[in-house]
């Protein structure tokens, strides 16, 4: 049966186990949530070593699968036999599982972890594998809703934050669950239970400096602040390894992105311009100010622009041009 992420790990910390998990979809995180926890927490480590099985997708055969399951634990309760990389399996091969979806084993969890694809539903045979597992389809988080999953994420974990600092991680790690799993897990080592995280925090533990960041550098480009964007690129000239062109030219893409939206909506205050591109309306008056300085054909002109110097930071059609040489000419041609 499906059943959503939120429910399968309620389950599992209350030692509430199925005979099947069939984890699919994009988001690595949850599969691997799911898939962690059984591998470390349902057997023992005495136990693991007799009744646990990791097999790859790539390496294994559903034959070999399934001489697996229908083994019995030795000196446990338990036997557990998880397949990583289950996508590299042909879909037509799942149907030789079917006897065994239909008649499982109590004593064995078997988790197959379908990554980066969806079965193809269109096939007769998959609604077996939907109906007799616990079946979880992993999606990715639309960008407007990363800021509340951080919120919850790192409710679940007994710490506080509050919405502009989990907008700020959210804008500067990126739509990467497992990349903001392990940040939050940095910065919560230095953060006391009691406070709430805010801008200042994630600064701080993020690598994010105050003042020289990607968002700083949209923020000054969208007031049209020539000056303090040229102290930024200079910033992130001297210190390349913290502030990649990849990141800079990503986040810069997406803020303009929105800008157009915003345009593309007629957004005139506040509450539209928030509900239009799902962003808090605590960072709208920004985003209003950009749509007065960067009307519609101008926004065009920037997300081409940008999109240009992407290829060029690539090598194509770039000669001999550095990477700083580069940014400072894309940041001209944005202001002016």
């Amino acid at each position: 049966m499906k059943k959503e992420y939120s429910d399968v790990i309620k389950e599992l910390k209350s030692k509430i186990y199925h005979p099947i998990y069939f984890l699919e979809g994009d988001e690595a995180y949850f599969i691997d949530s799911i898939s962690n926890f059984i591998e470390q927490k349902v057997l023992t480590e005495s136990e693991k070593s007799f009744n646990q099985f990791i097999l790859y997708g790539k390496d294994t055969s559903v034959n070999q699968i399934n001489d697996y399951v229908r083994g019995y634990p030795m000196m446990g309760t338990y036997q557990v036999v998880i397949v990583k990389e289950a996508q590299n399996i042909k879909v037509d091969e799942w149907e030789l599982l079917l006897p065994y979806f239909d008649k499982p084993l109590k004593s064995t969890i078997l988790v197959l972890c379908h990554k980066h694809k969806k079965l193809d539903k269109r096939k007769k045979f998959i609604k077996t594998i939907v109906d007799r597992s616990v079946f979880v389809t992993a999606d990715k988080i639309y960008d407007s809703k990363l800021p509340q999953w951080i919120v919850n994420f790192i409710k679940e974990e007994g710490f506080k934050i509050n919405e502009p600092a989990a907008t700020l991680m959210a804008e500067f790690v990126g739509n990467d669950l497992n990349r903001i799993a392990t940040e939050v897990e940095k910065l919560l080592i230095n953060i006391p239970k009691e406070k709430t995280i805010d801008i200042d925090d994630i600064s701080k533990n993020i690598g994010l400096s105050r003042e020289y960041n990607s968002f700083e550098l949209n923020r000054a480009i969208a007031y049209r602040d020539v000056l303090k964007a040229n102290r930024i690129i200079k910033y992130f000239a001297s210190n390349p390894k913290n502030n990649p062109a990849v990141l800079v030219i990503g986040t810069l893409f997406a803020y303009f992105q929105k800008v157009y939206v915003a345009h593309s909506f007629g957004a005139r205050d506040k509450n539209t311009v928030a509900s239009a591109i799902g962003i808090n309306p605590f960072f709208a008056d920004e985003y209003l100010v950009a749509m007065r300085n960067y009307p519609p054909k101008k926004t065009e002109i920037v997300l081409q622009t940008i999109g240009e110097y992407e290829m060029k930071f690539k090598g194509v059609n770039s000669a001999y041009a550095t990477h700083d040489e580069l940014m400072k000419e894309m940041i001209f041609k944005i202001l002016h």
